[in-house]
């Protein structure tokens, strides 16, 4: 009996704090150059909503859009080259988080899976040629971060979140991007 009271009690004391809604918008950058023809810069923006149906439980509904830029010109040569990759991902994930609801920081974990559509065009100073689109792919994803809480309903969100493309190829990668945002609960 003391144990069935005590399993009710944790269920409670965990729903208490259900039905708490969270919008995010986080964004990335990143740009890395040896010179003005030879870099790499990606950047994208992401909205999150999730419901937290236990305390320390939500999921998590996402849509990414961005593009990264490979920019190439060899030593000598004439003619620069500029591989740009449009992407899309839309990702449901279970969050747990690690900490108490109200604490100030609030780390958390995250698994799931992503649709992933992935567009490459190459572009120089003589034209430019578009690739054939890239089979869409749901794979799975992961992620970890936290929450820092600066009023009951405002909080700064930094993570990291991977997903494996090519799933099961010989050339299967792990994607991966760094995050900071906000979000809000309500």
């Amino acid at each position: 009996m003391k144990t069935l009271a005590l399993i009710a009690t944790m269920m409670v004391s965990s729903l208490a704090h259900a039905g708490v809604f969270e919008l995010g918008a986080t964004t990335n950058y990143r740009i890395s150059k040896i010179d003005a023809d030879n870099f790499q810069e990606s950047k994208s923006i992401t909205g999150s909503f999730s419901y937290y149906f236990m305390q320390q439980s939500a999921i998590e509904f996402s849509y990414t859009k961005g593009n990264s830029t490979l920019g190439v010109r060899a030593a000598g040569d004439t003619v620069s080259i500029r591989y740009v990759t449009d992407f899309e991902l839309i990702g449901a994930d279970l969050i747990l988080t690690l900490g108490d609801k109200q604490s100030f920081i609030q780390p958390y974990i995250k698994a799931g899976a992503a649709q992933i559509k992935k567009k490459i065009v190459q572009e120089s100073d003589l034209g430019s040629v578009t690739y054939p689109q890239l089979p869409t792919e749901t794979v799975p994803s992961a992620g970890l971060g936290f929450k820092v809480r600066l009023t009951q309903t405002f909080a700064l969100k930094v993570g990291v979140d991977s997903w494996v493309t090519n799933l099961g190829k010989s050339d299967e990668t792990v994607d991966w991007a760094s995050r900071a945002g906000i979000s809000w609960l309500f």
